[in-house]
C-alpha cells in the first residue's frame, strides 16, 4: 500500500518529469481538432516541419533524462506523425513506486498537429523487470499525455502529465491501464527539445615525432 507519505516523495522526485517521450502522440481514431488553424494557414505558410530526430530534455529534482525521439509524417499533409522514442538515460526518479525496475520502454507515439507549429499526443511507458531466466516482466505502465511547440525552426518546448499505474491494473493484459482505474501518481512534467542537424566533423590531432624503428 502508498501511503500519503509515499505519494507526497514521488511526487517532489518526479516533479518535471518527462517521457513523451514524448515522443508524443494520441490514442488511435483521433483526428484534428475541428477548427483549429493548421488547415487554413498551410495554404499560406507551412509552418516548420517535425520530420527528423530530436534530443529531448527533461528536467527532473535528480538530474535531467534525456531522450532521442524520431518523428516520421503518416499522411502527404503531415498531419500526423509516429514517433519513435528512446530513453537514454534514467535519474532515479519513480523508484518509490516502482521499485523493482530494471528497464523502460517506450511503445511508437502518434502525435496529431493541433496548429501551423504545435502538436499534441501520448506515448505509453512500459516499467520491466527480470521475471526469469528468458521472461521479463511489466511491473508498471505509464501513459504521458501532452503538447509541445516550436520556438525556433530547431527548437521544441512542451508540457503535460504523466500518470502512472501498477502492472496490477492491467488485468487483461492488454498492455493498457483497465478502464475506470485511476493512476497511482499523477505528475506533471515540462521538457525541450533540439533537432539533430549534420555538422562538419572534428580534425584530427596528428603527432609530429617520427615513427620509431
Amino acid at each position: 500500500m502508498y501511503t500519503k507519505r509515499n505519494v507526497v516523495t514521488i511526487s517532489v522526485v518526479v516533479l518535471g518529469l518527462l517521457t513523451l517521450t514524448t515522443g508524443w502522440g494520441v490514442l488511435a481514431n483521433d483526428t484534428l481538432a475541428p477548427g483549429n488553424d493548421y488547415e487554413k494557414s498551410i495554404q499560406w505558410d507551412p509552418g516548420w516541419a517535425l520530420d527528423g530526430t530530436w534530443i529531448v530534455v527533461a528536467p527532473t529534482p535528480l538530474g535531467n533524462m534525456i531522450f532521442r525521439n524520431t518523428y516520421i509524417a503518416q499522411d502527404p499533409q503531415k498531419t500526423r506523425f509516429t514517433g519513435d522514442v528512446e530513453q537514454i538515460n534514467w535519474p532515479p526518479v519513480l523508484i518509490d513506486l516502482y521499485p523493482d525496475v530494471e528497464r523502460i520502454k517506450i511503445a511508437p507515439a502518434p502525435v496529431i498537429r493541433t496548429g501551423l507549429n504545435s502538436y499534441e499526443g501520448t506515448m505509453i511507458e512500459y516499467f520491466t523487470k527480470a521475471g526469469g531466466p528468458a521472461a521479463e516482466e511489466i511491473v508498471g505502465i505509464g501513459v504521458i499525455h501532452g503538447s509541445m511547440e516550436f520556438v525556433g525552426p530547431d527548437s521544441l518546448e512542451g508540457q503535460g502529465t504523466g500518470a502512472y499505474y501498477l502492472a496490477a491494473q492491467d488485468t487483461d493484459g492488454d498492455g493498457l491501464p483497465d478502464e475506470g482505474q485511476e493512476p497511482v501518481l499523477c505528475v506533471p512534467w515540462a521538457y525541450s527539445a533540439t533537432r539533430l542537424r549534420t555538422v562538419a566533423g572534428c580534425v584530427p590531432v596528428l603527432s609530429s615525432e617520427e615513427p620509431s624503428e
